[in-house]
């Protein structure tokens, strides 16, 4: 594989940068952070690197390497021969895109498809086998140089790959696991020690909760046995609670329709009542229209106050007249009253005359009779003087008596005469009330006209013919008004606010809601049970009653069982872990000891491989190596491989073979050979597919007659391999080198 031109974009410090290769020897010189390394890693990248991955080989990101600023990864461009052909690859990360143009036929845009391709053209499987071969670092020199690896084996690692064990990785890899099986301490036992003792471990253990696992186990066996009866009984109960919840769901529906029913019928009622009451309260106020001269509002109270005045009027004067004709009769009489008095006064006066000289002659014979009857008395005469005296009290008492009913008859004539004066005083009275009463009468007649003309001049107004005709009419327009109040007060309450297409709305709802429940009655699920007797829903809820006690006694057996479980514990799951367990651990002994015999046998044929393998590679490298060595040396003409890789060089002078090892190699003298062994590696594994060498200053350590040799031998092998050398040193190149200078 040969590279002609390459364009590298926004690469590190390699923003757009375009490079022209020769097919054999490029010296790319530059100073200390010029790019070179970068230069490098872009070479790698366009071989090797996959445009959708975000790094080389799962180690080397991306990132690391876009051109810092730049708002995109970087693109690769290469032109290049291999197989007889000619190839233009183009690489971008920023799309993701890879493009590759054969000879012949269309080009690959598959980025996998592409990346195979390239490893068949270029002869390596991986940018890191090709980093362990073909490309040559100065650091690669100088950690052979500090004695980190023999050359042998690094060799030997260089032949397995980066990514693939050695032989003596393998073999040291297989002795390890062998003497770690084999193990018998107690830190870190072997497997071959270790499983025995853990699984006679487990078999006390199992022995110990076994009795516990058996009784859940047989636990368990009795719960899923009252676990498939409880889910029989609630398959059961479930079609019960199914009929149960139909007969629910009919009632329900029913007492739907009956209340939707009784609503309809409510609605209807109201409706039929607010039509009747619309009707009333239009006839009411068309009545009122028609009466409305009646109904002025003033108008009849002013009628009503005319007519009630002339009542009054009227009332006062029947009043007045049947006062004046009781003051008429009760002056007669007392007219009378004082003419009898009168009569009697004169008769007593007349008495009172006529008994005042008997009294006196009583009272003088009675004093005579009782001075006679004292002298009498006194004279010893004994009937005498009681006649006497007795005649004379007689006479006395008797005058007494006399004159107290004289007395009396004065006290009457007194009283008779007060009785006269009183009576002459009421009938002045009388006479000034009577006149009273006639000016008031004469009054009242005189109110009771003018309201007489008041009513009428208001009937007038109003075209009554009469004031019953007015009250009629009145009483028909407050009739036709109250009936029109009641009919809106009845409307308010029947509407409670709701236009009447509200109602009528309600009214259809309630009647859809009705019919829809006549509906879901007919449903088969629901007329099943629609027709069930009392009897029949009763048995119904019995055998619920029956299925609900089957299943709590299920469940108090359920939670005997499952405290029986959780009392024991797991110990069930863990005897079926610990017998998994002890599966597991026989099974791992079996493997380990199949393993055991295996590494055991491995170590066998890796021995004898190891031998073939490194004679193998021995007889391919030591004729290159010992063709190479001459030139850069005089002194050690001839170079051997031993079995293990490891290089010797023959010195003539001392007949000795001396080894890097040794210290007895000078360190130019050791970077020689590891570069001539590297350089004698390319040939052996790629041959004439050879891809581009890559030489990182691998001569700093050389002196300049080692330096102008190696020169000298890269010049000579460019005539086969194509060979990149990155150099700091500008002398290194000379006129016939093509040489690229970095910046």
């Amino acid at each position: 594989m040969r590279i002609r031109e390459m364009q590298v974009h926004r690469f590190r410090q390699h923003l757009d940068a375009h490079y022209v290769f020769d097919e054999g020897l490029n010296v790319i010189v530059g100073p200390n952070e010029s790019g070179k390394s970068s230069l490098q890693m872009a070479i790698l990248f366009a071989l090797f690197g996959n445009p959708r991955h975000t790094t080389l080989d799962r180690k080397i990101k991306v990132d690391d390497y876009a051109t810092w600023g730049a708002n995109a990864p970087f693109a690769i461009e290469l032109d290049f021969d291999a197989a007889g052909g000619s190839y233009h690859l183009a690489k971008d990360w920023q799309a993701g895109t890879a493009r590759l143009e054969l000879p012949e036929g269309a080009p690959l845009t598959d980025a996998d498809a592409v990346q195979q391709t390239m490893e068949v053209l270029i002869g390596c499987v991986s940018s890191g086998l090709y980093m362990n071969t073909a490309c040559v670092r100065q650091d690669d020199l100088a950690s052979i140089t500090d004695g980190q690896a023999a050359i042998g084996a690094a060799l030997l690692q260089r032949l397995s790959s980066a990514d693939e064990p050695s032989l003596a990785d393998v073999t040291a890899l297989l002795d390890k696991s062998v003497s770690a099986q084999k193990n018998k301490g107690n830190k870190a036992p072997g497997s071959i020690v270790r499983i025995p003792r853990e699984l006679d471990t487990l078999s006390q253990e199992m022995a110990r909760i076994r009795p516990d696992a058996d009784r859940v186990h047989e636990a368990r066996e009795e719960l899923a046995e009252l676990q498939a009866r409880h889910s029989e009984i609630a398959v059961a109960l479930k079609e019960q609670e199914a009929i149960k919840e139909a007969l629910a769901r009919s009632s329900r529906w029913e007492a739907q329709q009956a209340q939707a029913q009784q609503d309809e019928v409510a609605l209807e009622d109201s409706l039929e009542r607010i039509d009747v009451a619309l009707k009333r309260q239009a006839e009411a106020a068309a009545l009122e229209v028609e009466l409305q001269a009646f109904g002025v509002e003033g108008l009849n109270q002013e009628v009503n106050n005319a007519s009630t005045r002339a009542e009054v009027a009227a009332e006062q004067t029947q009043a007045l007249s049947f006062e004046f004709e009781d003051k008429q009769c009760e002056t007669n009489e007392i007219l009378a009253e004082l003419d009898r008095r009168r009569d009697e006064l004169e008769s007593v006066d007349s008495a009172v005359a006529e008994k005042k000289p008997v009294s006196f002659v009583a009272l003088i014979a009675g004093a005579v009779l009782l001075i006679v009857g004292g002298l009498l008395y006194s004279s010893n005469h004994t009937l005498g003087p009681v006649i006497a005296v007795t005649g004379g009290i007689i006479l006395s008492v008797q005058m007494i008596l006399q004159r107290q009913k004289a007395a009396k008859v004065r006290a009457v004539q007194e009283q008779r005469k007060t009785e006269l004066v009183d009576i002459e005083m009421q009938r002045t009275h009388l006479h000034e009330a009577l006149e009273e009463v006639r000016q008031a009468l004469a009054k009242a007649n005189e109110a009771e006209s003018k309201a007489q003309q008041n009513v009428a001049q208001l009937l007038a107004r109003t075209g009554a013919a009469s004031l019953a005709d007015f009250t009629e009419k009145n009483g028909q327009y407050q009739q036709a008004h109250q009936t029109r109040l009641l009919a809106q007060t009845e409307l308010e309450t029947l509407l409670q606010g709701r236009p009447r297409e509200e109602l009528e709305t309600a009214r259809r709802n309630a009647s859809k809601v009705r019919r829809d429940a006549l509906e879901a009655l007919e449903d088969e699920s629901i007329a099943a049970v629609v027709d069930m007797s009392a009897a029949e829903r009763q048995r119904i809820v019995n055998q619920i009653e029956a299925l609900e006690e089957q299943a709590d006694e299920l469940d108090d057996k359920l939670i005997r069982c499952q405290t029986i479980i959780e009392h024991a514990g797991d110990a069930d799951t863990r005897l079926l872990d610990l017998e998994a367990r002890q599966q597991s651990l026989q099974e791992q002994l079996k493997r380990a000891e199949d393993w055991l015999s295996v590494c055991q046998i491995a170590q066998e044929v890796m021995q004898e491989a190891g031998v073939v393998a490194a004679e193998t590679v021995r007889e391919r490298l030591e004729p290159v190596i010992s063709d190479s060595l001459h030139m850069l040396t005089e002194h050690y003409v001839q170079a051997r491989v031993n079995a293990d890789l490891s290089v010797e060089v023959y010195d003539a002078a001392a007949d000795r073979w001396l080894t890097p090892e040794t210290g007895t190699l000078s360190e130019g003298t050791v970077d020689q050979v590891y570069l001539i062994s590297r350089l004698a590696m390319v040939q052996a594994l790629f041959d004439d597919d050879t891809p581009p060498v890559m030489l990182d200053d691998p001569f700093v350590t050389f002196d300049a007659v080692r330096r102008a040799k190696a020169l000298a031998l890269c010049r000579e092998l460019a005539s086969k391999y194509q060979i990149l050398l990155f150099t700091c040193h500008a002398d290194l190149a000379t006129a016939d080198d093509h040489v690229i200078e970095l910046i």
